[in-house]
């Protein structure tokens, strides 16, 4: 069948209301947390959109207009409301399941590459956990042995249900091409609200709508069931590559990550960061100058890093000075020269 030709952005649908999509899917007290989105080329192709359309929906949505051919990093809401957008114009609810299961595999990286070589799916499970924060700080993946349940804990808001269902067709369609016998779920439970029929036959289980994490439990066989392209020697390199990474961050890192995921920016004191890692802040403070850091430092470079990827989305600048924790966007200028000026 011919594909069909690509649309230019004058042909596309106006913006509906988006009905039960939430716009504030996230508590605001957490901020808005930077997140590394690979899928915007298969949602652009998926819609197939020209060139043009593909960059102007990027750029209408507060994503970077090079999403077009890879990777982005960006506020967590753009990402929600280009999904949302997509799904919009697709007028295809189910759109995070088709983009999920079409998608290529390799597109998690050396997390997914450790996943692959494992010997059972029970060990791909545990090492997708161990390793998730290699594809993305927001949030945190647990695998249970002895329930087969690998869930999805939300850290600093709900990731909206295009996202949550594109990420675990993903998954789940990776598993499948590498397993002889075909991957069977006990069931599996996400954390928005819709018709669950949808996702019941895409999975082939049941499914519960509206729960605090999302995930699925694995039958027993799938479980135990080899990968075929399991390799004790290249799996161990590949688990000692991801013991690196992740064993060689910073205190200072850390405490990045943690204000952007989980405390957010605006709350970003002393005291909450402290009481969010559980050290008492005299030793926060410790690690800190042991690194020849200061917990200022940090916070300016988690500011830097967000005011630039806001500013190259085209946000306002008094809305990029709330965002980051400024008073107004005359003290976001100061900020930038400031920065402009260091090395």
């Amino acid at each position: 069948m011919p594909r069909p030709s690509p649309r230019p952005w004058s042909s596309l649908p106006d913006r509906p209301a988006l009905g039960d999509l939430p716009h504030s899917w996230y508590d605001p007290r957490m901020g808005d947390p930077l997140f590394t989105f690979r899928f915007a080329p298969l949602v652009i192709r998926h819609l197939v959109l020209d060139e043009a359309a593909g960059r102007a929906l990027l750029e209408e949505n507060g994503l970077p207009p090079d999403g077009i051919t890879g990777a982005v990093t960006t506020s967590l809401s753009h990402v929600r409301d280009f999904l949302n957008r997509a799904t919009e114009i697709a007028e295809d609810p189910d759109l995070g399941l088709h983009v999920g299961s079409a998608a290529p595999p390799g597109m998690l990286g050396l997390t997914e590459m450790v996943v692959r070589t494992a010997p059972r799916v029970a060990d791909a499970m545990v090492v997708a956990a161990r390793f998730y924060a290699l594809i993305n700080p927001v949030g945190r993946l647990t695998y249970e042995p002895a329930t087969r349940r690998l869930d999805y804990h939300v850290v600093g808001g709900e990731h909206g249900h295009v996202m949550n269902e594109l990420s675990f067709s993903y998954l789940y369609h990776s598993l499948q091409r590498v397993v002889a016998e075909p991957v069977t779920l006990e069931e599996a439970w996400f954390s928005h609200r819709r018709p669950a029929a949808p996702l019941e036959k895409h999975f082939g289980c049941p499914v519960r709508m509206g729960t605090p994490t999302t995930g699925f439990a694995l039958t027993a066989a799938a479980a135990g069931a080899s990968m075929l392209r399991a390799d004790p020697a290249v799996h161990a390199f590949l688990v000692e590559q991801a013991e690196r990474e992740t064993a060689a961050e910073p205190v200072a890192v850390m405490l990045e990550r943690v204000i952007e995921a989980q405390v957010g920016l605006p709350q970003a004191s002393l005291d909450t960061v402290a009481d969010a890692v559980g050290w008492p802040r005299r030793t926060l403070q410790r690690r800190l100058e042991e690194e020849g850091e200061t917990f200022h430092s940090v916070v300016d470079n988690v500011r830097r890093r967000h005011a630039l990827a806001r500013l190259a989305a085209g946000e306002p600048k008094n809305a990029v000075a709330r965002a980051i924790g400024l008073a107004s966007a005359g003290s976001l200028r100061r900020a930038m020269a400031r920065w402009a000026s260091e090395p």
